[in-house]
């Protein structure tokens, strides 16, 4: 594979100069921005390109495989970077990817904008309010679950002890003591 025409900077000052444009304008995380620093180190021989393996990069930056994986997606939906599958000559099969720097203006923003945008305050001050009224909270007080004695079923107390005790104690703690 000819990596001279993959080639997108014409020297490895003006690369630099991009991958920090790009670092500042792009809000990226943190491993992104470590993997695109990463990358231009082992770009200066084919200026802007470099084939290492994605373990090799993972080892480098101690994160994981899959990390890398996912700031390499991710840097590519940018479009800071662009992969190409290579193939081994002599054997035929998979090789490292070719990671080229895109030496373009990269996608600043993954929202659409919207035409119309709507107002998301509220109308009147009754909406405003919060939403749990007294009556609410009322309705909910009486809702509450209090456990009984067919709580304690299913555990490891005999049914019959819990038959017993429940018909002179009707909370489930007062039993619960009592086995104790």
């Amino acid at each position: 594979m000819e990596l001279r025409k993959y080639e997108s900077f014409k020297s490895v000052k003006e690369m630099d100069k991009h991958v920090q444009a790009v670092i500042e304008l792009v809000n990226l995380k943190k491993n992104e921005v470590n993997l695109l620093l990463l990358l231009s180190r082992y770009s200066c021989k084919f200026v802007g390109c470099s084939f290492l393996k994605v373990d090799t990069m993972a080892s480098q930056l101690e994160i994981s495989s899959r990390t890398v994986r996912r700031a390499l997606k991710r840097l590519e939906q940018l479009g800071i970077i662009k992969r190409l599958k290579r193939i081994r000559e002599v054997t035929g099969g998979n090789s490292s990817n070719l990671v080229i720097i895109l030496n373009s203006q990269p996608v600043l923003s993954e929202c659409e904008e919207v035409a119309n945008p709507t107002d998301t305050r509220f109308q009147d001050e009754k909406e405003a309010k919060e939403t749990l009224s007294n009556l609410n909270k009322k309705s909910l007080e009486k809702n509450t679950y209090e456990p009984d004695a067919s709580y304690l079923q299913g555990t490891n107390i005999p049914s019959y002890f819990i038959d017993l005790a429940s018909s002179y104690f009707s909370d489930y703690k007062d039993i619960l003591k009592l086995w104790n």
